[in-house]
């Protein structure tokens, strides 16, 4: 299990707070001391701390259905106390099924007993094992509901295929049906029927908005050699527009910018026209190091105050030490325009102030 967890909000000492991470074989809610990871008691904020390779092994004992669940434990016996927020990310549970061996010229090789962290050690290398090959199942527990969507515009995979491959169907209702695109309409989907994310994506336009509802249900296709992995998917949409035909609000995500060597972010500003009191524009940033030419794993999106946080002046302003920016090659940033329906802000320019 890999994650990464924060304590971005601690009000007051409780009598117990920890946090855990747990792999059960039923649902429901876990029972404490069968946790495969704790945090140890805490007792003050804790900034994004990343936890790699939890052996869960010991709770995944035979072939079956898996619960991954994350968990925090707050105990304020008599007292009024709080608030406290907390935030797992990035959480993954790795497995693969079979059997196999992991051997090599490294001295940790025979230690491992997956592929996984196998094939991670130099000079390592992984005979045998196997990946389902039933076309396995993933979906999110509850739709995404918006307001007001008067066209779905987009649907973008991230993911790891290893020359696999990954399918899927649609629903507007929570699940009771699902859909897919047979190569002219939508179509209620058999057990056998879906789509590839780019299908998808071509013909999204079409899926209804009734509902203003999206779930979606993945099929991951592997020979039992191939390794597939999904990390994200990314759901795009234009709402209605108002009065005037301007949409209340809107997002842009930019590319990626490669600073060619770890940087030091110093300042950022952006030029905006405001026509509205009641209209604005928040900005936020994200970093990621250098991976052979790419960018890694990214930061959260951040602001003045750190992750969720926004910028929300476009004169120009200190990025903060804090955020944890500082060394990393990689940067984007994500723009949010809120308007009235009357009129609308608009987003002109942006300047990344940074030293190499």
């Amino acid at each position: 299990v890999d994650f990464d967890w924060l304590v971005s909000a601690y009000d007051a000492t409780p009598n117990t707070f920890q946090m855990y991470v747990f792999v059960d074989s039923v649902s429901g809610e876990p029972t404490i001391g069968q946790q495969v990871w704790a945090s140890g008691v805490i007792s003050s904020t804790q900034s994004w701390t990343s936890v790699a390779r939890v052996d869960a092994s010991s709770q995944v004992t035979t072939a079956g259905t898996y619960y991954l669940k994350i968990a925090v434990w707050v105990e304020t016996p008599n007292h009024n106390k709080g608030p406290f927020t907390i935030g797992y990310d990035n959480v993954q549970l790795d497995w693969s099924g079979g059997s196999g061996s992991c051997s090599g010229t490294a001295t940790a090789c025979n230690t491992y007993g997956t592929q996984s962290p196998c094939d991670s050690q130099d000079g390592c290398s992984w005979a045998g094992g196997t990946y389902p090959t039933d076309n396995p199942t993933i979906n999110p527990t509850t739709s995404y509901t918006g307001t007001g969507i008067q066209e779905w515009s987009s649907f973008v995979e991230t993911a790891t295929k290893n020359g696999g491959e990954i399918y899927y169907q649609l629903s507007g209702d929570d699940g009771s049906t699902w859909w897919y695109f047979n190569g002219a309409a939508w179509s209620v989907a058999g057990a056998s029927n879906y789509s590839t994310a780019s299908v998808i994506n071509t013909n999204i336009s079409d899926f209804t908005t009734t509902t203003a509802k999206m779930m979606f249900k993945a099929f991951l296709e592997s020979d039992g050699t191939q390794q597939v992995q999904l990390d994200q998917v990314t759901v795009g949409f234009g709402e209605e527009l108002g009065a005037s035909g301007y949409a209340t609000s809107a997002w842009l995500e930019s590319s990626a910018f490669d600073t060619t060597g770890q940087s030091a972010f110093n300042f950022l500003s952006w030029t905006e026209t405001i026509p509205s009191a009641n209209e604005d524009i928040q900005v936020q940033l994200a970093t990621a190091p250098d991976s052979s030419g790419s960018p890694g794993t990214w930061s959260s999106w951040m602001g003045a105050s750190g992750a969720a946080s926004y910028y929300t002046s476009s004169d120009e302003i200190l990025i903060p030490l804090s955020n944890g920016h500082n060394d990393d090659q990689w940067i984007k940033y994500r723009v949010e325009l809120s308007g009235n329906g009357n009129d609308t802000p608009v987003f002109q320019d942006i300047n990344i102030n940074y030293l190499p």
